[in-house]
């Protein structure tokens, strides 16, 4: 954990001392300050304590969280890593970095770096939701993703041979066109992103050069994903913005491109199809026109033949 309470006022791992006695903020214990070279400053409990709050947290973890912190303060906006919000539709909640703009409102920044099942992730986003706070999910980029891309137009933008876990595919869907932003744990930054044959990105971006705008969006629900009615907060970049426009321009602009292929290819398949009906119909009517015709006769008395014998014949028609 990045915040413990001394006194009960939140105290930052960055900013405390080692001559204080911390304490957690969900069990209110003792915790040990750890603060050396390497690894990012931080809280931890005792072996023996049993709270889970601010477990199972990884090093990138805690980094992307404190980078997002320590970015957005630089803006002058007021920022709190690991808010708790209370009362919430669907319980409290900690949200990794929550961020207040000038007019007050609130957006929660969820960094995302292990997968999380659907049920929860939109258990959590209806909550957000519903208690009128703006959200941004953050996927991590995998570690050997660097092996897996390959580019295109520009250096700065590139494809990826990635298949989307299902979270993601969800993320991508909340935003509604606006793609999704990842964070790579080993060069610490911020990549733009869209699907399209893959994953499309662009970047890298430092937290320093992005800024945050919220759109609104309505509820969709489809036989997989269910997204609310939700304000959804998005990154952009404070410089070269014209470049990334145009690169999103671009991609939607592929999106629809492929979009139109396909339905033309599904169009004309179609049309194959009722060609093919209407041409194996005509065969059949045409076989039944010309068709032999076997016709069962039973002559009377007076009409058979004199062995008697019941005659059937066959003529064309």
């Amino acid at each position: 954990m990045l915040v413990a309470e001394l006194a009960g006022e939140r105290v930052y791992a960055q900013e405390a001392v080692r001559s204080q006695q911390y304490t957690c903020p969900g069990c209110l214990t003792g915790v040990i300050l750890h603060k050396g070279r390497i690894r990012i400053h931080h809280f931890a409990h005792r072996p023996e304590a049993s709270c889970n709050y601010g477990t199972c947290e990884t090093a990138g973890h805690l980094e992307a969280k404190s980078i997002l912190h320590q970015a957005f303060t630089l803006k002058g906006l007021y920022t709190e890593v690991e808010c708790h919000v209370p009362n919430l539709p669907g319980g409290d909640r900690r949200a990794d970095v929550m961020v207040w703009t000038e007019k007050k409102n609130r957006i929660a920044i969820e960094v995302q770096h292990s997968s999380i099942g659907l049920d929860e992730i939109e258990r959590r986003s209806f909550s957000y939701a519903e208690a009128g706070i703006a959200q941004i999910w953050i996927p991590f980029l995998p570690k050997d993703w660097v092996e897996r891309k390959s580019y295109s137009e520009t250096e700065e933008r590139f494809n990826l041979n990635l298949k989307q876990k299902p979270f993601e595919i969800w993320i991508h869907g909340l935003n509604k066109g606006y793609g999704a932003w990842y964070y790579d744990a080993e060069d610490k930054k911020f990549y733009f992103g869209m699907r399209l044959d893959g994953l499309t990105i662009v970047g890298p971006y430092d937290a320093t050069e992005l800024e945050l705008f919220v759109t609104k969006r309505h509820k969709f629900v489809t036989p997989t994903y269910t997204w609310p009615a939700a304000y959804v907060a998005h990154f952009r970049p404070l410089f070269g913005l014209r470049f990334w426009h145009k690169t999103i321009g671009d991609i939607r602009n592929q999106i629809r491109e492929e979009r139109t292929r396909m339905q033309l290819s599904i169009l004309q398949a179609r049309r194959e199809r009722v060609s093919a009906v209407k041409s194996m119909a005509q065969r059949r009517e045409e076989a039944f026109e010309h068709r032999p015709k076997f016709i069962s006769a039973y002559f009377q008395d007076k009409e058979r033949p004199e062995d008697k014998d019941v005659g059937l014949y066959w003529f064309d028609r």
